[in-house]
């Protein structure tokens, strides 16, 4: 077992140089004029992002994948590199001892992660041993600088966090990660008794009894439940493997088995391919697939606790070929999802140093073994298991599983999210990503962190149902109080459709139900609905986006006898991921296929899609019910 933990690090350790050659590339060499007060000349040293326009502030996230690659290597171009980021760092300090998430944000609590790498940098230039062909960069007054800054941030860190509070839980486990490793560094034992208390105050309070850490929200997204402030994007990128460094350098059993719970928790939300559902997630406007746009990566959590779990391994082994898949070509930077390059013609280098960091943590101080299974498969992740229906209880969330598909059903309460049982990802062993929404509305509740609005984003990405009345627009995505259950091989969830104006949920006298299933040994994915109209209406409709690369065409259209009735049967063909073909076949007794539909595009940027909106509709309904099978089918193209 011990050479898989080989093969995924070599794995890693080729991402991780290619990801700084991109920095290298990227760093400024010269002093430029920084808007702010003061006209300081801040951006030397920093990362040049060509999408934004912009040296991030966060590019002091990137010093430890540079030292540690300068003391593993020898390489002087990774020594010059840190330096010059080094200054940068310095630089951009402030008075207090906190870093500005950007230029121009209040924001500061991203200093946990800048204090992060600074602590690692520390603790790698003083190793003795390495393969440093000059030391430079491990003199005293580099060392000494280094300390400095270390001591101004971590004082920062106490008074914003030690205390505990209402931010996203991440800052609060980062904090108590960074001042243990603070305390370590400058022997203050305040330091250390504060991160210990920090830590377990986390573990006490926010992770639920099946493992689920809770506590990543937003103030822009109102939330009453547990469940609403749980997202699988930054727990996994950056959350528990805070927890897991923690438990390996105190020894700390507690906080040990919470990691372990969590992570293994998690690890539900893990497709077979490696990439992360995050569709219902509290912070899923930065889904990306492969994590979170801002986070780190999972990796940290995944190799960290590898010699107590070998599906971990697996686990990042996936995840990380997933990652080096979302590389655009252009520029060797991560992009959003599937379609990024299509959408942006610049990609943005926040991503490369966050995950940069993430890999050279795994590598300095993951696991260097796990435990061999008693049976192999169990190294397999629970998404590889062909479970057929699954309730993740706490979440509100349904998965269901066939050898060909997995499907992600969202019942879940967080706001301005696929709810109402719509599907937040859709996923088929050939091709990835099918469906795949985030947001029912583009919001850029993060602005520094999030793109502006593009074309084709008036309507969601999500398969919904609709009913237009006299006063708005019905729809299941902003059902927040759907009842899902398990009808033998089926998922069935009943709901109102609901508007929403002003922050306030209204319903009409519909109703709805939609069934889920598998046929033809797991091949087919059957979605079928029913609305039940209580009053005439002006309009009703199922849409279903999915993911399409080429021109869409009808396949074939004619009556069918379902039911003891004539149906209309129809089928359009969708150019997929990877060289394939959706075969999308409807049958229904009331809705037609809109032609105009396969020529529309409704657009993502969270995670980056480009989808044909296929609409089945009809006008002016009356009062009655409405039904529509939708049948799902990849294949090679012919």
């Amino acid at each position: 077992m011990a050479t898989d933990i080989v093969a995924v690090k070599e794995q890693m350790s080729n991402l991780l140089i290619d990801c700084a050659d991109i920095l290298l590339e990227n760093q400024i060499v010269e002093q430029t004029r920084d808007d702010r007060e003061g006209g300081q000349l801040t951006t030397a040293g920093g990362f040049y992002c060509d999408g934004c326009e912009a040296v991030h502030s966060r590019s002091g996230d990137a010093l430890f994948p540079l030292v540690y690659l300068y003391r593993v290597s020898g390489e002087s171009r990774y020594a010059a590199a840190a330096e010059a980021l080094l200054q940068f760092i310095e630089k951009t300090q402030e008075p207090d001892g906190a870093w500005r998430n950007e230029p121009q944000a209040d924001w500061k609590g991203t200093t946990v992660f800048q204090l992060l790498s600074l602590c690692h940098a520390y603790e790698w230039l003083q190793r003795v041993g390495s393969k440093s062909d000059t030391e430079h960069m491990t003199s005293t007054v580099v060392l000494n600088k280094i300390e400095k800054m270390i001591v101004a941030a971590a004082e920062w860190v106490c008074q914003q966090f030690g205390a505990g509070g209402g931010t996203n839980v991440n800052y609060y486990i980062t904090a108590a990660l960074v001042l243990h490793l603070s305390g370590e560094i400058t022997n203050n034992e305040s330091y250390i008794k504060l991160a210990k208390r920090l830590m377990h105050w986390v573990i006490q309070t926010k992770i639920s009894k099946d493992g689920w850490l809770y506590g990543e929200k937003t103030r822009k997204r109102p939330f009453s439940q547990m469940s609403s402030t749980v997202d699988i994007g930054y727990n996994l990128d950056m959350s528990i493997g805070a927890m897991a460094e923690y438990a390996r350098r105190t020894g700390d059993e507690d906080v040990l088995q919470a990691s372990l719970q969590a992570l293994r928790t998690h690890l539900a939300c893990m497709f077979p391919d490696g990439s992360i559902d995050n569709s219902f997630g509290s912070r899923n406007y930065k889904w990306t697939l492969y994590g979170s746009k801002t986070a780190h990566g999972s990796q940290m959590a995944f190799m960290l606790l590898a010699d107590h779990d070998s599906t971990f391994v697996r686990a990042a082994q996936l995840n990380t070929a997933y990652l080096s898949k979302s590389k655009r070509e252009s520029d060797r930077l991560f992009g959003y999802g599937p379609m990024h390059e299509q959408l942006f013609d610049k990609g943005c280098i926040h991503s490369v140093f966050n995950r940069a960091d993430a890999l050279a943590i795994s590598l300095a101080y993951g696991s260097e073994e796990c435990q061999l299974p008693a049976n192999h498969k169990d190294m397999l992740l629970p998404s590889e298991q062909h479970f057929g229906i699954k309730m993740l209880q706490e979440l509100g969330i349904w998965q269901l599983r066939s050898p060909y598909w997995m499907v992600s059903v969202n019942c879940s309460t967080v706001q301005n999210s696929p709810a109402g049982g719509s599907t937040g990802y859709v996923w088929h062993k050939q091709s990835g990503a099918v469906q795949a929404c985030s947001m029912v509305e583009y919001c850029q509740y993060e602005e520094f962190n999030m793109p502006s609005p593009l074309p084709h984003m008036s309507l969601p990405v999500a398969p919904a149902v609709y009913v237009t009345g006299d006063d708005g627009v019905y729809s299941c995505l902003y059902e927040q109080q759907a009842a899902a259950y398990r009808d033998g091989d089926a998922l069935v969830v009943k709901g109102k459709l609901k508007r929403l104006s002003d922050n306030v949920y209204y319903d009409c006298a519909a109703s709805y139900e939609i069934r889920y299933w598998f046929e033809e040994e797991g091949e087919v994915l059957v979605k079928q609905y029913q609305i039940d109209l209580a009053f005439p209406a002006n309009h009703i409709a199922v849409i279903e986006p999915v993911l399409i690369t080429g021109k869409a065409r009808t396949a074939s259209e004619h009556e069918v006898e379902k039911g003891n009735r004539l149906n209309q049967m129809q089928t359009v063909i969708i150019p997929a991921l990877n060289n394939r073909e959706l075969e999308i076949t409807a049958v229904s007794n009331s809705l037609r296929l809109a032609l105009d539909s396969l020529e529309e595009r409704a657009v993502s940027i969270f995670p980056s899609t480009i989808t044909a909106p296929i609409k089945f509709e009809s006008a002016l309904p009356a009062a009655g019910s409405y039904k529509a099978e939708i049948r799902m089918k990849l294949r090679d193209i012919s």
